[in-house]
């Protein structure tokens, strides 16, 4: 299956930054899905830990584009420049400490065709360690996350971005993704497309999601101003459209302060923890899961528990 204009049918955007343990299996999984109809982009963020020459090594594969930028300038202005870039009329993203099934462009393609007025295709997303072995318990049903589940995506992000296939027209309606936003901003755009097209979920696990030392998703701190701006945003964008928004920005709120909460437990900062779940306890009084985790938050510090 081809585009038949002799440019690849999907561009595959990924964003590097100091990814040298993983980057070679991610893009292995790129290249060498059994849909073949692909062209990799490749944006590096200024890696100084030998990322760039991994990459390099793959400078003469013809389906394969180089781009190197001076200094970090974030995940999404690389990805915009990606999309920019793009031959192909679908898009798809995958982060460089991730990887992909031989099938996932395949099973996804095919959906799209299926139903072209979708304005994406995600799948289930299994955890992984960072040595590849599954996390069973870390493979999380998002059923929920399709068709019109615009109220859905408010509550929370129920879209992997490596997961991701969208074509690039709706990008043409939606914008591209706010480069204001160094963190979440892939949340925010989800909600984007949610808000006027349909999504598709294939509840197979063909992304695998990294877990490792440095993810970023586990630094609360730096997390935090991003999260709350995504979730004010939300507000102000759609609530001004005279819909009644409040219930889920209210449930929003509530919950990314009990997820600041708990990343910050897992830090080991008990006093940002008790906070964060202070706070989350007032917005909804009397919450089992909340109320269990306030008291780890005091009794952990003083037996020594994370």
């Amino acid at each position: 299956m081809t585009s038949g204009t002799g440019d690849p049918r999907v561009s595959i955007i990924m964003p590097v930054f100091n990814a040298a343990p993983f980057i070679a299996e991610s893009i292995g999984s790129a290249l060498g899905q059994t849909f073949p109809d692909v062209e990799l982009i490749v944006l590096d963020d200024g890696s100084t830990d030998g990322s760039q020459e991994a990459v390099q090594s793959l400078a003469d594969d013809p389906r394969v584009r180089i781009v190197r930028s001076g200094s970090s300038e974030g995940p999404f202005v690389l990805r915009n420049r990606g999309i920019g870039m793009a031959r192909g009329s679908l898009i798809a993203f995958l982060d460089a400490d991730d990887c992909w099934h031989p099938d996932k462009l395949k099973r996804q393609v095919a959906a799209l065709e299926a139903h072209p007025e979708a304005g994406l295709c995600h799948t289930l997303v299994q955890d992984i360690t960072e040595d590849g072995k599954p996390i069973p318990e870390r493979l999380i049903d998002m059923s929920d996350f399709q068709g019109d589940c615009f109220r859905q995506m408010l509550r929370r992000n129920g879209v992997g971005n490596s997961s991701v296939v969208v074509p690039k027209q709706v990008f043409e309606v939606v914008g591209c993704f706010d480069e204001s936003f160094r963190y979440r901003g892939d949340w925010e755009m989800w909600v984007r497309i949610a808000h006027r097209f349909p999504l598709i979920y294939l509840n197979e696990p063909l992304t695998f999601y990294r877990l490792h030392a440095s993810n970023v998703s586990w630094n609360h701190e730096r997390l935090r101003p991003y999260a709350l701006a995504v979730v004010r945003k939300f507000a102000r964008d759609y609530g001004s459209e005279g819909r009644d928004i409040s219930s889920e920005i209210e449930e929003t709120l509530t919950d990314t302060y009990r997820s600041f909460g708990t990343a910050a437990m897992v830090a080991r900062d008990f006093p940002q923890a008790r906070r964060d779940l202070w706070t989350a306890l007032k917005r909804r009084p009397a919450d089992a899961g909340t109320l269990l985790s306030l008291a780890k938050a005091y009794v952990y510090p003083l037996v020594g528990k994370t």
